[in-house]
This record gives C-alpha cells, sequence and structure tokens, in this order.
C-alpha cells in the first residue's frame, strides 16, 4: 500500500486501506495479491539483467503467490456476507478499488472496467443516489469519509481510462465533474506537499477545460499512427478563452506556491522532495501542452483579441529542459520509487514531453 501512493502521504493508502485490512480478510488477502504482483514485476527486472534461474524462481513463486491469495479472496467475501450480522459496506468498496488494480497490472483492462462501475454503484447505492450517472462535487479538503476517499480514486481513475485511446463513450463511468464557480485561493507559498497535492489535483483531475486530457488523446493517437495502426488524429477541442485565462492564472499561482517550497525540502535532504519532484514535473508537462496547444485550440471569436489572452511567461523548450534535468535529480533520489504507483507518475508525463 506504501508502495502504490508513491510516497505520497495519502490517508487512503497509508491508513484507511491497511485499517480495512485488519477489518476484513478478504481485503488483507487482495492487498498481499498486490504486493506480491509488485515483487514480480521486480524479479521481471532482476532477470532482464541476470537470467539467473533462482530469479526465474522467485518470479513464478510470486505470481503464483499472488494468484492464489486473489483466488481466495473471492469465496472469503461470501463468507463476509453469510457470517457478519451487519458488514460493513466500506470494506467492499475498499475491495472493488483493490480488485480493479489487480485486474489492471494483470492487462485486464475491461474486467478493471466493470469493477469500478460495481464500484460506484455500490456507493451511489449506499447514499441511496437513483440517478443513472454521478455527479461528483470536487473539494480541495482532503475527504470526511472512507467511502467519499475511494469514490475520488475512483472519479481519478476514470479520467484516464475515459481517456484511453479515445474511447470515451465506451469506457466511461457516467461522472458528471462539478467545479466551484469562484476562483481558487492559492496560499503564497504551501505548507506540504500534501496541501500542494490537493491545489494540484484541482488542476490535474478536476478543472475544467482539461487540457492533460485533450493532449493524452492526441498523443496517443500519433503514437498508433507512428505503429503502423490507421486511427484518425483528435480533432483540437476549441477552448474560450476566458476558460484557459482562468487555468493559466491557476498553473502560475500554483508554480510561485510551489517553489518555495520544492527550495526547502531539497535544502533540508528531506525524504518528500522525491514526492515534490513528481508534482513539479506533472506541473512543467501540463505547462508545456498549454504553451504549444497541444490538442486544443483558442476560440478565435472570443472577445478582446490577443490583448485579451493571459501570456503563458514560459517557453516550450525551457519548460523540457527543466523536465529532463528534474527527471535526472529524481532518479538520483534515494527516495524515489521505482515501481508501479496508482496516480500518473512521471513517464507518462514524458511521453507528452517526448
Amino acid at each position: 500500500m506504501l508502495e502504490l501512493c508513491g510516497g505520497f502521504d495519502e490517508p487512503l493508502w497509508n491508513r484507511f486501506i491497511l485499517q480495512a485490512c485488519q477489518e476484513a480478510p478478504f481485503v488483507r488477502h487482495i492487498a498481499l495479491s498486490l504486493a506480491a504482483q509488485g515483487r514480480a514485476e521486480k524479479a521481471k527486472l532482476a532477470i532482464s539483467h541476470s537470467q539467473s534461474q533462482s530469479q526465474k524462481d522467485d518470479l513464478s513463486a510470486h505470481e503464483s503467490y499472488a494468484l492464489r491469495k486473489y483466488s481466495s479472496s473471492l469465496p472469503q467475501i461470501r463468507q463476509y456476507l453469510a457470517g457478519t450480522k451487519n458488514p460493513d459496506p466500506r470494506m467492499f468498496l475498499v475491495a472493488g478499488l483493490l480488485i480493479f488494480l489487480f485486474e489492471f497490472q494483470q492487462g485486464n483492462k475491461d474486467m478493471a472496467t466493470k469493477q469500478l462501475k460495481t464500484t460506484l454503484a455500490l456507493f451511489k447505492n449506499m447514499r441511496s443516489i437513483k440517478s443513472e450517472g454521478y455527479t461528483h462535487v470536487h473539494r480541495l479538503e482532503f475527504p470526511d469519509t472512507l467511502e467519499e476517499a475511494i469514490v475520488e480514486m475512483v472519479v481519478r481513475l476514470e479520467s484516464h481510462i475515459s481517456n484511453d485511446h479515445g474511447e470515451q463513450s465506451e469506457k466511461s463511468l457516467g461522472i458528471m465533474h462539478v467545479h466551484s464557480a469562484s476562483p481558487v485561493e492559492f496560499p503564497e507559498v504551501f505548507k506540504s506537499v500534501c496541501e500542494a497535492q490537493r491545489f494540484h489535483n484541482h488542476i490535474q483531475y478536476w478543472g475544467s477545460p482539461n487540457f492533460a486530457g485533450d493532449a493524452s488523446k492526441c498523443v496517443f493517437a500519433y503514437w498508433q499512427r507512428a505503429m503502423g495502426v490507421d486511427v484518425e488524429i483528435p480533432v483540437p477541442r476549441v477552448v474560450p478563452v476566458e476558460e484557459y485565462n482562468g487555468r493559466l492564472r491557476e498553473m502560475k499561482m500554483w508554480g510561485r506556491s510551489f517553489r518555495p517550497l520544492l527550495k526547502e525540502l531539497k535544502e533540508r535532504e528531506s525524504r518528500e522532495y522525491a514526492c515534490a519532484l513528481v508534482l513539479y514535473i506533472q506541473w512543467l508537462a501540463f505547462m508545456m501542452v498549454i504553451c504549444k496547444r497541444l490538442g486544443w485550440v483558442l476560440d478565435a471569436s472570443s472577445p478582446g483579441g490577443d490583448d485579451f489572452i493571459e501570456p503563458t511567461d514560459e517557453d516550450v523548450d525551457d519548460l523540457c529542459w527543466m523536465a529532463v534535468q528534474s527527471g535526472q535529480e529524481l532518479c538520483a533520489n534515494k527516495y524515489f520509487l521505482r515501481c508501479f504507483v496508482f496516480d500518473v507518475g512521471v513517464l507518462p508525463t514524458f511521453i507528452l514531453f517526448m
């Protein structure tokens, strides 16, 4: 669980899910299956470098253990339902999120997406929500309850899945995003990486328009074209100047609030510095997408002309070099986790830079 959060101080992974492992055996076994799967991935990397027989045996043992624990968790769910007087529905929400991760890592993306739909349906049932879709109100504060924290993660996942190879209609979970109409107030300096991450999530997942999603669809299409697949390049989305200006101002304010914290963490050699570098690289990628206008265009009919457009104050080449230098520094950091993590991490952002 501590690896899945990528070293960030995420209460869902660091506290809530670990507590759920103590309360429900089926949650513990799915968590163990993910742990074994993680060890199998590390064993695969070791084999690619040495081809030793003992490492091949380790890989086989970890993969077998992962499948065994995963299989044993499914009948335990039925036992929990039958043997518990008041089964806690939150345990099934936790299990649903972990099952998604297991199936996704196994390459079963359709099965993983179905599991997300089941998890969302269970949450709606718990809250007596009768509507066909689900309206999610984004907040900067961390969710108050375990079920809200899990659904926030589902909403994050939905934004990635619906952008996967442009299959928006097929993969979408039917989530309607509601954003605060008033401008977000950024502190002068972020007090912690956790605070910076919450504001960063607003830009990365919750903001409208979704520049990162537009760029990802475009990049995937060009990537497939390069691989010989005959696909259409998505038509750039038209973004009103007002929306563009609002989003760019938020991104600029995030950078101003974050740089002093990044400098302080580096100077005192904090273990949080690796997480801070991950956020910084992701922010550089979003700034690059804005400057390069990748996957979107400004609405030419907006009033005011060029004088009304917020200047980016950044150069695309400079952003790319800063990302490369930050990436090199991140790889040299002893606290940087090289493993499958729940959130975006840094590899997808470097695909955007490429």
